[in-house]
């Protein structure tokens, strides 16, 4: 939205990251389009603002699909559901795989939850991973 941003470097995000834009884990259970301390229970509700499993698309979906979804209080689109998004970090102390965030189409509604977390090495050929950058300005 920024035409005169100069990107001096784009990269994966950090979870750490990746959950401050979503909104931040509190409470855990909480999907990127609720404010801190909301958790929405019903399923029709969830799949008005994600794809996920249980819409039955079966597939990913355009950006701007789900206006209902966007994250709070950034307003970033499809943080849950659509596709597993890479992370700039590994999943755990074996630096053997990477970790995902997100959620997708091909997992249950819970997996789109801020604390779904999946490992894939990166190696791996699969349809249901995508990612989102992070564009650092230059400081000049």
């Amino acid at each position: 939205a920024n035409p005169d941003l100069r990107p001096a470097l784009v990269r994966l995000p950090t979870e750490a990251e990746w959950v401050a834009a979503a909104g931040g884990a509190e409470p855990n259970e909480r999907y990127p389009w609720e404010m801190p301390g909301k958790v929405t229970p019903d399923l029709k509700d969830i799949l008005s603002r994600a794809n996920v499993y249980e819409s039955k698309i079966n597939r990913t979906t355009p950006v701007g699909m789900y206006p209902l979804g966007v994250s709070q209080p950034f307003q970033l689109w499809d943080m849950a559901g659509n596709v597993w998004e890479w992370q700039a970090n590994y999943h755990d102390k074996d630096h053997d795989v990477l970790a995902l965030r997100g959620g997708s189409w091909s997992l249950d509604h819970d997996y789109a939850r801020l604390s779904g977390r999946l490992s894939v090495h990166p190696g791996l050929v699969w349809s249901n991973g995508g990612f989102r950058v992070v564009a650092c300005p230059s400081l000049v």
